[in-house]
């Protein structure tokens, strides 16, 4: 058999919280949350949970978004005092 895993079982497992992207996924994710910040967002990056943006494949910058807040609050994911500072400065808000 092969040892692929079907799209269901990751869902899934991101559902656990099982974290795929690598450090450059992650700066893919910061550079969308710039061009939404200067374009969409008029100057504001804090995008809507379900936003999606408009690249090829487009990145789901919302839930990204959302991972990051709940990786600063230290649940399931962690994020790094270098990413914390460079969202604060792109101006993200960890509260609602």
């Amino acid at each position: 058999g092969t040892s692929k895993i079907s799209s269901e079982q990751i869902r899934r497992l991101e559902e656990l919280g099982v974290w795929w992207e690598q450090p450059d996924t992650w700066e893919e994710y910061f550079s969308a949350l710039e061009r939404y910040k200067a374009d969409e967002g008029n100057g504001d990056p804090n995008c809507l949970g379900k936003y999606v943006t408009k690249d090829t494949p487009p990145l789901k910058l919302g839930s990204w978004l959302r991972r990051q807040r709940s990786g600063k609050k230290g649940r399931k994911w962690k994020i790094s005092v270098q990413q914390i500072r460079r969202l604060e400065e792109l101006g993200v808000w960890w509260e609602k």
